[in-house]
Parts: structure tokens; sequence; C-alpha cells
């Protein structure tokens, strides 16, 4: 059922030119979002893992799809899809442009399928969001160090049944 409420927008992966945008919110947004960190620390310290996620991960942008909206970016989503599960490590949306459904948008853009487990590695406003709307969600912040993968893909498939019916 399409949400009546959703702006007409369009998914197109991120280019270099949207780099700037991505990162400078992403950092910005987290930072805000967890006011225990002291921003100075967050910046120093998220900035290399930001950029390796970057860099490795797919970021999809929603953008607008009017003639008059073309240049317009209403968000972001940056995650991998694996066999098993989606992975997404942030996802942002601009405030004017929540409850529209363009997070709905750039989560199906990552083939997300209904009841799926998303495993995310940042906790952010949309993680909470979705959990009230009933999406199956598991925090492993130990994701966003590449390294981790292959333990984790041996623990996640060891578990899974355990993890997926918390």
């Amino acid at each position: 059922m399409e949400n009546p409420k959703a702006v007409p927008i369009r998914i197109r992966p991120a280019d270099d030119a949207d780099a700037p945008f991505v990162f400078s919110t992403w950092l910005k947004s987290f930072s805000g979002q967890n006011k225990n960190l002291n921003r100075q620390i967050v910046y120093e310290f998220e900035d290399d893992v930001v950029k390796d996620l970057l860099s490795t991960s797919i970021t999809l942008l929603a953008v607008g799809n009017s003639i008059a909206s073309a240049g317009d970016i209403y968000g972001f989503i940056c995650g991998e899809r694996t066999p098993a599960h989606l992975t997404i490590h942030y996802c942002y949306v601009k405030a004017p442009f929540r409850q529209f459904g363009v997070a709905r948008a750039l989560l199906d853009a990552f083939d997300y399928r209904p009841g799926e487990l998303i495993i995310h590695t940042y906790q952010g406003y949309i993680a909470k969001e979705l959990r009230k709307k009933g999406f199956s969600l598991l925090y492993v912040p130990y994701l966003r160090d590449p390294e981790m993968k292959p333990r984790w893909e041996k623990f996640y498939e060891s578990s899974k049944d355990n993890l997926e019916g918390r």
C-alpha cells in the first residue's frame, strides 16, 4: 500500500559530488543525536570510520523527482545487502521530509523484505522510528569495523534463530 503522504522522489547512487553532504550530515546528525558524546570526540574518532564505510558500502540518495526539485537531496542510506540480512550503517532524512516515506523508499532500494532482520551499526532516530513501526532491528556496532565481518557471519550463522526471534 502506498503512503498517502509520500513525496515524489527518485533513488540514485551517491557520487563523488554528494560525498561532502553525506559525510558532514552523517557526523553532524550522529553527534546531535548522541549528546552524551563530546562533539569533538565524535568528529575525531568517527571521521575515519565513516569514510571507510562510505568507501566499502553502498550509499543511495533520495532526491527530488521533478524539474523544480531535481537537485534537492531529501536523505541518504549507507548499507550492505547480504544473503542473510540487510545491514544499515546510517540512514538520514532531512527533517521536513520525515514521515513521508523517504526512509522506507531508501530501505526498499536495498530490496528490504518485510519482516526481515535489519542490522544497524549506528543508533539513530530512524532506528527508533522503525522499531516503533514493528521493524525487526538488531544493533551491532561492531560491524562498523570491516575486519569483524567474517567473525560476525560465523556468529550470526550459529545464532540466527536466537537473534531473529528476539
